[in-house]
């Protein structure tokens, strides 16, 4: 069972924001702090994922590269397709279709999010890789999950520090607002 912090994410937003669903072309991902493997050397390498969208064709080409024990490189280059489904009010939304096989049977399940722990060779959904978030396996009488709780919190709030307008027309934001309600929130789990 993996950890969702411990696992590359490919999300189909982050796709669309880039607008290669659209036009299509290629795009190149990069994690950052993130090492693939036990060596840190051409972790730039590593951490990166060439994704190839050919117009009207409704999949993606994955490239990046694995690294076994003793240092072997390994290519893969996996094909992931996608589907959309009509919005109420006009346009699409775009899903992945997971690529993993489990016991023999595709699991073709629509996902927005692909995953890739460490350790695995292809992307795939949450449930093909047992993938569970921290709030799933830590309960609130578990010893860690004051910590967990407080990490989660954090990291939310480093996101919305981003670029953080505070007042707009001397009207506090929501973003600004939203950033209030988690500081409070973390004051609920001490260190």
């Amino acid at each position: 069972m993996a950890n969702s912090f411990q696992s590359k994410r490919l999300a189909i937003s982050h796709l669309r924001k880039m607008g290669i669903l659209r036009k299509g072309g290629t795009l190149t991902i990069t994690w950052e702090g993130f090492v693939f493997g036990s060596y840190a050397r051409d972790a730039d390498i590593r951490n990166s994922v060439v994704i190839q969208k050919k117009p009207n064709e409704d999949c993606i080409e994955l490239g990046y590269i694995i690294v076994e024990q003793d240092d072997v490189h390994k290519r893969i280059h996996c094909r992931v397709r996608l589907t959309r489904t009509t919005k109420q009010w006009g346009g699409f939304r775009y899903y992945f279709i997971c690529p993993l096989t489990v016991n023999g049977a595709p699991c073709l399940r629509r996902v927005a999010v692909l995953y890739l722990p460490l350790g695995e060779e292809l992307f795939g959904c949450r449930n093909c890789h047992e993938i569970k978030y921290p709030t799933q396996v830590f309960n609130k009488r578990h010893s860690g999950y004051d910590n967990v709780k407080r990490s989660l919190i954090e990291g939310k709030i480093d996101k919305l520090e981003i670029g953080l307008r505070e007042y707009y027309g001397g009207i506090k934001t929501k973003r600004n607002a939203r950033l209030d309600a988690l500081y409070k929130e973390k004051d609920k789990y001490p260190i």
